[in-house]
């Protein structure tokens, strides 16, 4: 028998379906990802020959990987920019999001302090680890913005931890977590991630059409597991960013008044795995850009 019971499980697309669009390097990593969610969700053990070609029909991938719910407005692409425009509006804001992604990390540091530091002034009123922090999510930006055409994979995303978490501020930053960790506000832990699985998720999601989806399931897939010892809400909203402006789709940024509303959304999403709200919480609240067609 393949599953227990796989109508219980919540899975979405085929894997059947997808086959035929990926390599064979990534069908064996879309089979492994497949096969160690299944064990999980059904607590039982799959010899590798289950998730070969053709005793694979009857399953799906096991990450859920939903469009967002239609209402009255075109939820697929809040902004349809050209690449250049979406690099213009990161640029012009870019300040204003280092700042506010301090926050919602929880640093004190002010907007004139960030925007001092950004501009290598420095500011008396930030304390030594708030500095690193505003220089690295600087650094960050710069090699996003300088890296928009190479792949969201395994190595861009343990960079992005690195430079961070740099100078000390995370403990073995841009190395995949091998500890236990707590989450602030639940008693939900993420389980100890591995390479593999971080590689063949990060497949998967590449398969989505739509950008801004794309985009925001990255987002949450790296910040759900945990996959470093901190740093993984700035991580997955650099990765994430990274597919919104190369396609032209804006800049995802948690505005001040919505860092508790989205916490709350977060620690939901976190302990269930539902998500559709946090997925419109950020489409209706944390996508920036501009209308130049007006």
């Amino acid at each position: 028998m393949f599953a227990k019971n796989l109508n219980e499980t919540n899975l979405v697309i085929e894997t059947t379906k997808i086959m035929h669009l990926l390599s064979a390097s990534y069908q064996e990593k879309v089979y492994e990802f497949t096969k160690l969610q299944l064990e999980q969700q059904n607590d039982i053990t799959y010899t590798s020959d289950a998730m070969k070609p053709g005793l694979v029909k009857e399953a799906s991938v096991a990450y859920t990987v939903e469009p967002i719910k239609e209402n009255a407005q075109n939820l697929k692409s809040k902004f349809n920019m050209t690449r250049d425009q979406s690099i213009f509006v990161a640029k012009r804001n870019i300040v204003d999001y280092i700042f506010k992604s301090a926050k919602l990390e929880g640093f004190g540091v002010t907007y004139p302090a960030t925007d001092a530091i950004f501009n290598g002034i420095g500011s008396n009123d930030a304390t030594v680890k708030e500095t690193i922090a505003i220089n690295n999510l600087k650094r960050a930006w710069q090699f996003l913005l300088d890296t928009l055409d190479i792949p969201i994979d395994y190595t861009f995303i343990c960079h992005l931890n690195k430079l961070v978490g740099r100078d000390d501020l995370i403990f073995n930053s841009g190395k995949i977590r091998t500890l236990d960790v707590t989450i602030g506000g639940t008693t939900w832990r993420p389980e100890i991630p591995n390479e593999e699985k971080l590689k063949a998720g990060l497949a998967h999601l590449s398969l989505i059409e739509n950008h801004t989806e794309r985009a925001m399931e990255i987002m949450l897939y790296l910040m759900r597991g945990q996959f470093f010892m901190d740093g993984n809400k700035r991580t997955a909203t650099f990765a994430a960013n990274k597919e919104m402006i190369a396609n032209g789709q804006g800049v995802i940024s948690i505005p001040l008044d919505q860092i508790e509303p989205f916490k709350h959304q977060l620690i939901h999403f976190y302990e269930t795995n539902q998500k559709d709200d946090i997925k419109e919480f950020i489409y209706l609240n944390c996508i920036d850009g501009i209308d130049f067609q007006n």
